[in-house]
């Protein structure tokens, strides 16, 4: 791995030297970020530190970086977020008393855990637990919270309360996610992705409990005062060194805020952070999986989560920015319009302002729009300003350089009423070219072909008839004279 200094002044040195345009989905913005943190040093080979990773922009929701988001992952310690979530969710009151179970804490021994020193029979408030839980990471905050929300009777307090974890997490909408413990020690059973860990914090981060939360994980010192089994006061320390200013050393990044750590043996380093840039006006959700914990000889690594985070973070400020590329007053496409009196074409535009995360060089005069096939060559009136005629795809570049930005709707830039007259002679020359009509006249036709041809024959007859009679009557004319 490269030295934490040489990473950062390499990538940075990168990051400002950028001239290509970036690919605004997130499997092209993988591909874009790889390639410019190898170049800078900042990842060995093609790839990041971290097994997994997915980069959110907070402001708008989307998603500008994803490389193995959808994989399952052990989370560590990062699964203390759904557990801080359910007490926030189901103690309203934080002054609420908990007594730590002597059982609860006593399942912990001999597993290495990270601990906040949680007391057996210590009496805490919801709050204090809080905090134990997410800022030393404490495995023994998260049994104590997990035996009291699940009831509180041994032997079933906890695996009562894993359900609740599972539940949650499919209410939140995650598809690949299973626990089976509350503190995220090793399990091959415990898993969730980085995709779903993102939705999880999203959704905290929108809730009625996202100060309560953010404060809590940007807190790097914490004071546990004397209680009825506590003898002094116990300050807590953050295991966050990129929030840390005092300890963080070279993973101290200024814009992080919270949220949480974790990491095992199997799981590697996992974390999850915020990072603000307030002259950029940008706020973005990183979760890193599965960094290695330890090199081929077993000496154990740099967080190389930590470090993707950060060269993330830099790559998304100093290179995306938030622009509105198509207006609504776009003129897009035209289209036939029919039945409209003196008028034959309808114009089509965007049906709201189109705007998203791109590379900071690209600006509505880089953009294409370009119709979709749902889009009909010709349209009937009457129509109303706003009606939905199809889509069309936001793009720029060209041919394999062509970056797709998403897709917007088209709309009637105008209301155009129907003539009644223009409609009424569409019918009768659809009626004329209906194919019973068509047969219809035809047999009309032979008919009057066979009547003419019978009227002839007739006719013909009669006058011969009436010549025949003409010459009888002459003939006794003559007899009798």
């Amino acid at each position: 791995m490269k030295k934490a200094a040489k990473f950062l002044l390499a990538f940075l040195l990168a990051a400002a030297m950028l001239i290509s345009p970036l690919q605004a989905f997130a499997a092209d913005f993988t591909e874009d970020f790889l390639q410019k943190a190898q170049q800078a040093g900042a990842v060995e080979g093609s790839e990041l530190y971290s097994r997994s990773a997915v980069l959110v922009n907070l402001d708008t929701g989307e998603t500008v970086f994803s490389y193995g988001a959808d994989d399952a992952m052990e989370p560590a310690s990062v699964t203390k977020i759904i557990v801080a979530l359910l007490l926030m969710e189901n103690v309203p009151d934080l002054n609420t008393q908990i007594t730590a179970p002597a059982y609860a804490l006593d399942l912990l021994g001999g597993t290495n855990s990270s601990l906040a020193g949680v007391l057996r029979g210590e009496t805490l408030t919801a709050e204090q637990l809080l905090y134990c839980l997410m800022i030393p990471s404490g495995n023994d905050a998260a049994m104590v919270i997990a035996d009291y929300l699940g009831g509180g009777v041994q032997g079933e307090a906890i695996p009562k309360f894993v359900e609740m974890m599972n539940q949650r997490a499919q209410e939140l909408g995650c598809t690949n996610t299973h626990f089976v413990n509350p503190h995220g020690l090793h399990d091959p059973q415990h898993y969730t992705t980085a995709n779903d860990m993102a939705r999880i914090v999203q959704y905290i981060l929108s809730s009625p409990y996202a100060d309560l939360f953010m404060k809590v994980c940007k807190t790097t010192r914490y004071t546990i005062p004397a209680d009825n089994v506590r003898k002094t006061a116990t300050t807590l320390a953050t295991t966050n060194y990129m929030q840390d200013s005092v300890s963080g050393g070279s993973y101290y990044y200024k814009y992080v805020e919270g949220i949480k750590t974790g990491s095992t043996e199997e799981a590697g380093y996992c974390l999850v952070t915020t990072a603000y840039n307030a002259s950029k006006k940008a706020r973005y959700l990183c979760v890193s999986f599965g960094a290695p914990l330890r090199d081929e000889e077993g000496k154990r690594m740099k967080n190389g989560a930590m470090l993707d985070a950060k060269a993330l973070y830099d790559w998304a400020f100093s290179t995306l920015s938030y622009k509105t590329l198509v207006t609504s007053s776009a003129a897009v496409k035209q289209i036939t319009l029919n039945f409209a009196w003196n008028q034959d074409t309808l114009l089509l535009v965007p049906e709201s302002d189109f705007a998203t995360m791109v590379p900071t060089e690209i600006d509505a005069a880089s953009v294409l729009i370009t119709p979709n096939g749902d889009v009909p060559e010709s349209v009937d009136a009457p129509v109303n300003k706003g009606d939905v005629m199809g889509t069309a795809t936001v793009s720029y570049g060209y041919g394999e350089n062509r970056i797709v930005l998403g897709t917007i709707n088209l709309v009637s830039d105008e209301s155009v009423e129907s003539s009644q007259l223009l409609i009424l002679l569409d019918k009768a020359e659809t009626i004329l070219r209906s194919k019973w009509i068509k047969i219809g006249l035809a047999v009309l036709v032979v008919l009057l072909v066979i009547y003419i041809a019978v009227s002839i024959v007739y006719n013909i007859k009669k006058k011969k008839l009436q010549r025949k009679n003409q010459n009888k009557h002459s003939g006794n004319y003559k007899k009798y004279g």
